[in-house]
This record gives structure tokens, sequence and C-alpha cells, in this order.
């Protein structure tokens, strides 16, 4: 025996830890050997790229590789480069690399312009790369997302006409990107098309008890109204509901089933009660037999207002008591502010007794004071009232005009802020619709774009919010469809043309009039540059068409300025060090108040010295990236993208590795300590911030960059739109990126 082994291995990775082997061996008479030997496996010749995450459309950029030769004598390497959709403007010549050596070679390389048909969620360049030097080579093949230089334009015009012929211009300049352009068109016959989409999610079973029995009841009352307008009474018939054991029940049968059971809910003298515990429930009308009554009485009026029947004695019953003790309250706190000041009391309740509520409405407590305004909330109410009592009251035509002017009118959405924290957007809107449907001096414009606005804050399941914000909506959308009468009878055809090209027709007649018909073109073949086209409406019939266009397109570099659509975007670039210098930071400890903390115990950076932005860079310096968001009236469903350029990596703070002071960095910087950002994403190429909701103010977002490669990048615009009206944007100046 010569105690000798040998095993072949054909290929090893290159590896920079080391590889063991381990050695047994034994012998017949039960002798054991081991044996460990250890080695490193290293490629003679060897190709380490430099490639950035992602390219962006125009940029001229450097590829660089590493070349390792590992050999005892020199090499004569040969560099090619193998990529798609990008230009190489210039090539590294052969070289020789002297033995156990580097050099370093580069390609200079300018990405392809944008073309239209290709999809940009999809566009790659695909990059081998390879050194040969006689028998021995080495390569690499990557594939790298290619993304538009700039984000697009866009041009909006939206409207409503009952003309048989209709025209608009559009005028798009010679110098726009030709290789993208594209128009999305939609025409319809009511602005109710998503109306009765999931509505039927609004037949939920309540829980036993009257509170919840009574909005619920309220709610499918103005269901029914809803769906009786809507000419779609039998669909609402066939509306199922599930109990808390899963039996299903129709909805029909659910209404009277809980009618029947009101008077459970009666006491002697006809105040209506709950069977909660209301110590336990800090909602006042959940409690509160005044309150629980008035509720009754509400629901009551809806109730009869759409065929069903009520134990009208149970009715009397509960009014006597509510006027009782709503005078008794207007006695008692005659000389204090707050029951004049609520108009809930008086809400929804006139059609019992209107002499009665007219003594109490009808003077001058309810203009307000110089030390109380009303709210618009109060004041919508309070119109509505006095539309039932005394229409000619110049109150109305006050209040009115006050409300008009706090309206807040954008491109094809109308909404009147709530002006109350106890109410939201929602509620004020709704209820402003159904005003301004009763006011001849508000334009028709105004009345529709409410609408439009309201049911574009339906969510999935048909919901708005609470309970009682749906049946706001429910209320003002079915009196909107009695205003307009746009779903009675539909029966027209209607085409839409640009330059005389038809582009999308439809016909709508009752089983369709709540279609939306979309299209979506390419206009390569349809525009003129520099010239008016005509873009164009036909239809047939009396009947309402509305139409929505959108034109999106790039425009040039040096075009591309910030833009306000609603939404101010702005960036500001910080030496990190001097950064560091201009925040402090400021905690806040929590106090122990009757056996429970009082505040919150947060850190909040606060500035102590203005501090310049700069405009350069140097290669491996950490920048500090502010984005400022200035919102001047609320907005709901804010997506935000900041993009970086290419070779510069966001450092991500939902890694331990990175440091503790860059985690401190990364956070909202408008001196509060609440993230008004749901949502933080961090990409290749951005930063994602979403917001379910942000109040008229400025918001600023922090984060930290590292700059890897010496160049001058195309650094794309920061852009904040609201989902549901991608009209309302904006966007942040174009500009050079520089790295020294």
């Amino acid at each position: 025996v010569n105690w000798k082994a040998t095993v072949n291995i054909e290929k090893l990775p290159d590896n920079l830890t080391t590889w063991v082997v381990k050695w047994f061996a034994v012998t017949k008479d039960t002798k054991v050997w081991n044996f460990e030997s250890k080695f490193k496996v290293k490629k003679i010749l060897n190709l380490l790229p430099s490639i950035p995450r992602f390219f962006v459309s125009w940029d001229e950029i450097e590829l660089s590789a590493i070349v390792i030769n590992n050999s005892e004598n020199f090499l004569e390497i040969v560099p090619n480069i193998d990529i798609t959709n990008v230009e190489v403007i210039e090539k590294p010549k052969k070289q020789i690399i002297q033995a156990n050596w580097q050099e370093l070679i580069v390609w200079k390389i300018k990405v392809d312009a944008m073309k239209n048909d290709i999809d940009w969620n999809t566009y790659v360049s695909d990059i081998t790369l390879k050194v040969v030097s006689w028998d021995l080579q080495d390569s690499l093949k990557v594939s790298k997302k290619i993304i538009p230089y700039s984000t697009p334009e866009y041009t909006f015009t939206n409207g409503s006409t009952y003309d048989l012929s209709y025209e608009e211009k559009i005028f798009l300049p010679d110098y726009i990107d030709k290789t993208q352009w594209q128009i999305d068109i939609s025409i319809w016959a009511t602005i109710l098309t998503s109306l009765l989409d999931n509505v039927e999610n609004l037949a939920s079973m309540p829980f036993n008890n009257f509170y919840t029995t009574v909005s619920a009841l309220k709610k499918w009352a103005i269901l029914k109204w809803l769906y009786v307008k809507a000419w779609r009474l039998e669909e609402f018939k066939k509306i199922t509901v599930i109990d808390y054991n899963w039996v299903t029940h129709k909805l029909e049968d659910i209404i009277n089933l809980r009618i029947k059971y009101l008077k459970d809910y009666q006491a002697n003298d006809g105040w209506m009660m709950t069977y909660d515990d209301c110590f336990t429930n800090s909602y006042r009308r959940t409690c509160s037999n005044f309150w629980l009554t008035w509720e009754f009485l509400n629901m009551s009026k809806l109730l009869r207002e759409n065929w069903y029947t009520l134990d009208e004695s149970i009715v009397e019953k509960a009014f006597s008591y509510y006027k009782k003790h709503l005078e008794k309250q207007i006695k008692d706190y005659e000389q204090r502010w707050s029951i004049y000041r609520n108009i809930e009391p008086f809400y929804d309740i006139i059609w019992y007794d209107k002499e009665f509520i007219k003594k109490y409405i009808l003077t001058d407590r309810f203009k307000g004071s110089k030390d109380y305004k009303f709210d618009n909330i109060s004041k919508l109410k309070i119109i509505l009232l006095l539309q039932d009592v005394d229409f000619s009251n110049p109150l109305i035509s006050v209040y009115n005009k006050e409300l008009k002017n706090k309206t807040i009118i954008e491109a094809r959405w109308t909404l009147l802020p709530a002006n109350n924290y106890r109410w939201n957007n929602i509620v004020s809107t709704s209820l402003a619709l159904r005003v301004f449907i009763n006011n001849s001096e508000t334009e028709k414009l105004i009345v529709e774009n409410f609408a439009r606005w309201l049911l574009a804050q339906k969510r999935e399941n048909w919901e708005f919010g609470s309970s009682y914000d749906s049946t706001e909506v429910l209320k003002a959308i079915t009196e909107y469809i009695v205003y307009t009468k746009e779903l009675d009878n539909v029966d027209f055809k209607a085409s839409g043309y640009l330059d005389f090209k038809e582009i999308i027709s439809e016909i709508f007649n009752d089983t369709n009039k709540l279609l939306l018909k979309q299209e979506s073109y390419p206009l390569k073949d349809y525009i003129r540059y520099g010239v008016d086209n005509s873009l164009g409406f036909n239809k047939t019939g009396t009947w309402k068409l509305y139409y929505d266009v959108w034109l999106r397109y790039f425009l040039p570099i040096e075009k591309i300025e910030a833009r306000d659509e609603g939404i101010i975007v702005s960036r500001n670039y910080y030496n990190y060090n001097e950064y560091n210098e201009a925040f402090k930071e400021e905690c806040i400890t929590p106090y122990w108040y009757w056996n429970y903390y009082w505040s919150y115990n947060y850190c909040n950076k606060v500035k102590v010295k203005n501090i310049d932005s700069v405009s350069w860079w140097n290669k491996w310096d950490m920048l500090i990236w502010e984005i400022e968001i200035i919102i001047p009236s609320e907005r709901n469903n804010v997506i935000i993208n900041n993009f970086i350029p290419a070779w510069a990596e966001i450092l991500n703070t939902n890694l331990d590795t990175t440091s503790s002071e860059v985690k401190n960095i990364t956070w909202n910087t408008n001196n509060n300590w609440y993230s008004w950002f749901s949502h933080t994403e961090i990409k290749d190429d951005r930063v994602l911030l979403f917001a379910d909701h942000l109040y008229e103010w400025s918001y600023k977002y922090t984060y930290v960059i590292k700059l890897n490669h010496i160049w001058k990048y195309h650094n794309r615009p920061a852009v904040a739109e609201e989902l549901k009206k991608p009209e309302i944007w904006g966007r942040s100046k174009w500009n050079f990126f520089e790295i020294k």
C-alpha cells in the first residue's frame, strides 16, 4: 500500500472563502486515519463588473469592470460588450495586464430614447460583459431595467353636454416627444355609473340593540329609495343578509321583522331605550333616551317614505315625549348658547310638527353672534330646516353665499369642507349637495361635481366611512337622481372623434345606462403636431352625455418644469454632516396621571440653524434627500414617488446594518411626532410614500442616499398624486445630478 489517494474535481467555483477537504481511511485491522486540508480557488482571469441597479432613458453613463490577472505571466485581454437598447459610445481597447495585477476598463454608453410600443414596466437592457485572453475568458450576464428620463405630462378635459354635437380643440407643440403619446377617452350616460356596484354590502346584520337597529333601518330605507329611483326595485328585493347563526334571509324580511320589534324598546312614557351597558360606551347617542328617541323619529320618517308600515301609536308617543323634553331643555338652558347652537334637536323631525319647529328656529339666535360662528355643517342643516318652514327667509341666501365661497372647486370635483372636528368632508359635501340642488342660483356643474366627488370616495364594499356617513351619502345621491332624472328612460347613441376619425362609440339604453365606455390609443396615426386638432362628440336624443379625455405625453428635458395641479412638490439636498449639525433631537417624556400615561414618549428633530441646499456632490458622499409636499386642501389616498438617479443607493433603515444615526434622519421633519405616511417602501430607483389622509399642511420627509459613481445623471422629478383623482397631482423640477 502506498497510502496515496487522489480525487479529481473537474470544476470548482471561484470563491473568496476557504474550501475544506476531510480525508478518512480505515484498515482491515480497524486502524483509523483522518486528515484535513484547506485550499482556495481563484480564476486566472477574473472580471468584476460595476453596473448600476437601473438605467434611465437618455442617460450617458459609464459601465466599468476590474479585470484581475492571477497568473504569473502578463495577459493581453480583449474586452467585449453585448448590450440591448443601449448605444455604446466608447469601447476600451486591448490591454496588457501584468502578472498578479489588475486594471480598470470602461465602456461609455447612452441609454436609448423612449419608444411608444413598449411596456415600461418590463423594458430592460440585457448585458453581457466578456474579457478574453488566448484560451482564457470570463463573462457576466445581467438584465437591468430601463426607466423613462422623466414623468409624463397629463392634460385633462371633461364635461357634459345636451348638444347633439360638441367640439373642443387639442394643441400639442411640435417639440414634445413624439414616441410617447396616448389618449384615454371615456363616455357615459350618467355620473352614477358605479352607483350599484357592491351596494348590497350595505345590507349587513346589525347587533341586537336599539341604536344599531335604528341606524340599519335608516340606511336600508334610503337604500330601497335609491333602487326605486334607479329603476331597479326588483334587484333590491333579491338582496339577502346573513344573520349571526349563518342563516340567510331576504333583506325585506329582516326590515319588517326589526320594525315589528321596535315597540319592545319603548318605555311607558314614550321615550326609546337601549339594552346596552351605557357606562362602557362613550358615544352619547347610544345611551341618551332623548337622542335615541330623536334617532327613532328620524328613522320613522324614512320608513314611511319607503312604503313600510309602523305602529303609529309608538311614533305618536315618542314624538310627544321628545317635544316635551326638547321644550324643557330649551327653557332650562335659555341663558346658555349650547341648545341654540345645536341644530340636531330640530333636524329631520320637522315633518311631525312644523309649527312647533318654527317657534324655535325662526329666531335671531340662529344667525350666530360675535362670540360664536356656525360651522359649515350647522349652516347646511339650518338651510335644510328653513327650506321646509320658511323658504323666503333671507338667512338661506346669506348662508348659501357664505358656503359657496367656502366650496373647493377643482377640475371635475367639488367639495365643501366640514370645518368641524366632529364631522368629515363626506358629511358636509352630502349636505351641500342636498342644499344646492334647491338653490336656483347655484350652477348645475357645481351640483354635478358634488355628486362626482361623493361617488369617488366610495370604497370597494360601498361604505363611505361610518354607517352615518354612508346614510348621508345615500340621501344626497338619491335626491340628486330625483333632481336630474338622468336615469329615466335612457335611449341614445353617442360617439367621439379625433380629427374626424371615430375613436369611441356606444348606444346607451335602460339596460346599460350605468355603463362607462372607455378606450385608449397611442396616437401616432391620429394627431398632428403644432396645429389644432379637433376633438368632438356626436349624440342623438335629448339626454345628457358625459365625457372624460386624458392626454399623456413626455416633454423634452429642457421643457420640464415643476407643476402644481393641486399638490406642490419640491426637493432639497443637504450635506450629511451639515444636516446633523443643523438639527437636534428633542424628546418628550410621558407623565403619570390618574393611573395612566397622559402623553406619548417620542423624540423629534428640531431645526436649530439654517443650511443651504447643495448642487453637486463627491463620490461616496452620503446625502440627505428632503422632499416637501404642500397640501392646499385636504386630500385622501395620496401616493408620492421620489425618484433617485442611477448610481445612487438608498440606505434602507429596515436593515440592522444601517446605523442608528441614519435611522433617526429618515423620518418626517414637519415638527410632528406622528407619521402621516401610513406606508413607506424603498425600491431600487425611488422611495414610495402613501398617506390615507393629509390635512392642509406642509409635510417633509427625509432619507439618506449614498453616491457611488462619478458622472452627470438625469434626476427625474418627484411626483405626488391623489389616487382615483389623477387630475390632482404635482411634481418637482427636473434637474441634472452631478457627482464629482
